[in-house]
């Protein structure tokens, strides 16, 4: 097992992510279905698999690993540099929810101890290498961090007080003077959010009925719609001048929303399925994935139907055109917004699930880094709430020539995989859980 899971998480999205946890997941290695006692997949074998030797990624940046004791620490892209940042050696510390500020120069992270019986919590916040650590004690334990945009504040998310609140929010701000912890008592029970892009507040799931603007000066919220989507992100461009949200219709309809520069909002897409989607940082395209009732288990072994995958539609022109053809898990855009990189599950007929990376540069789609087997952190912490983490962390090098993931390896253990776009992927250090810095 990966990090633990120490604090509960609202109880639909538990429910969502136990779905998940309780499947079979005998996933193959790059090489790893023959070794393991399972039947033979039905599917080709790997046509590239990780190298077990590093090899010299030129990517910069930082990554953040949490390994499988809880430890986290920063490296540079090719494994090297490596620097301890919390937890090696000591049992009752554990890290948690990695995530770097907008500019990469600060790493913010969640502390526990798996032994405390203890509701509250506490944030660390240090330079990449763990410069000038930064400890502040919260009134709940945080399962979930979010930088603002402007880099002097982190909201969290954590398990509420009583049966009547699931979800709480609290700001950490990090402007002159000690650092102060304040709640966000706008909405009961806070959901999925996005900041504003000044930092100066958030557009927030506040309950299951209310998508609001929320003013963190105090001012009075707003209401953007009284039937949002149910577990769907409101995202927000970096300009601001884009929102985009979903909204349930009549007869379980939704609808994915946009407004742009405060006009009136215009559906984009609409059916009687769950919707995520992501939107460029520069607010021009979002890319969106419909699935029904049945669609909604990615480890479902029927062949994957014409139309299903990803989409992407170009919020000038109205252009709505086909990025992939397998049902996702997970898709990111590149730092520059002119790539798309999905995970999926490639439906297997008997034996293993193997799980594929696919980049879409708005012509064609490419398979990278082979065939593998996502670490369980993954799949079960990160990849069903991928939406939220779209705007926190990434898996993208800063220059968007290399990406990051996390494999179970054919013997047990896990490792973090740096694959350069064109290259071939190598295994760079130990870990289960990777975000990169921006």
């Amino acid at each position: 097992m990966g990090v633990p899971r120490r604090h509960r998480v609202p109880v639909v999205l538990l429910a969502i992510a136990e779905v998940l946890a309780s499947c079979t997941i005998t996933l193959g290695g790059s090489d790893a279905a023959s070794e393991r006692p399972e039947p033979e997949p039905a599917v080709p074998a790997p046509s590239a698999s990780p190298s077990a030797q590093g090899s010299a990624v030129s990517a910069p940046g930082r990554l953040a690993i949490v390994d499988d004791s809880g430890a986290l620490y920063t490296t540079l892209a090719d494994g090297s540099d490596r620097v301890e940042l919390a937890g090696a050696g000591d049992a009752m510390i554990m890290a948690s929810q990695p995530a770097w500020s907008p500019d990469g120069s600060l790493l913010a992270w969640v502390v526990s101890d798996p032994q405390s019986a203890s509701i509250t919590g506490t944030i660390v916040v240090s330079g990449p290498r763990g410069e000038d650590p930064i400890v502040t004690p919260t009134p709940f334990a945080p399962f979930y961090l979010s930088w603002s945009p402007t880099g002097d504040r982190v909201a969290f998310l954590g398990p509420g007080s009583d049966t009547r609140s699931s979800v709480q929010m609290g700001v950490l701000d990090l402007g002159e003077g000690e650092p102060q912890v304040r709640p966000v008592t706008a909405g009961d029970p806070f959901l999925y959010f996005a900041w504003s892009p000044d930092g100066q507040g958030l557009l927030a799931h506040a309950g299951f009925d209310r998508l609001e603007q929320i003013d963190l000066a105090g001012g009075e919220p707003s209401s953007l719609t009284s039937r949002p989507g149910l577990f769907a992100t409101p995202d927000w461009s970096d300009d601001g001048r884009t929102l985009v949200y979903v909204e349930r219709g009549p007869r379980g309809v939704q609808r994915l929303v946009s407004v742009v520069d405060g006009e009136r909002p215009v559906t984009l897409v609409k059916g009687k399925a769950a919707l995520s989607f992501v939107l460029t940082p520069d607010g021009r395209s979002v890319a969106y994935q419909m699935l029904g009732e049945r669609d909604g288990d990615l480890f479902d072994r029927r062949p994957t139907e014409p139309g299903d995958g990803v989409r992407v539609i170009d919020l000038r022109s109205g252009v709505d055109r086909r990025a992939t053809s397998i049902r996702a898990m997970t898709f990111w855009w590149s730092p520059d917004g002119e790539r798309l990189l999905t995970l999926a599950p490639e439906p297997a007929s008997e034996g293993a699930i193997p799980f594929l990376w696919q980049i879409w540069d708005g012509r064609r789609v490419i398979d990278v880094a082979g065939r593998h087997s996502p670490t369980l952190v993954l799949l079960r912490d990160y990849a069903p709430f991928f939406t939220q983490y779209a705007q926190s962390t990434t898996p993208w090098s800063p220059d968007g020539s290399a990406f990051a993931f996390p494999v179970t390896a054919p013997d047990g253990s896990s490792q973090i995989v740096v694959q350069e776009v064109g290259g071939d992927p190598s295994v760079v250090a130990d870990g289960a859980y990777v975000t990169w810095s921006p």
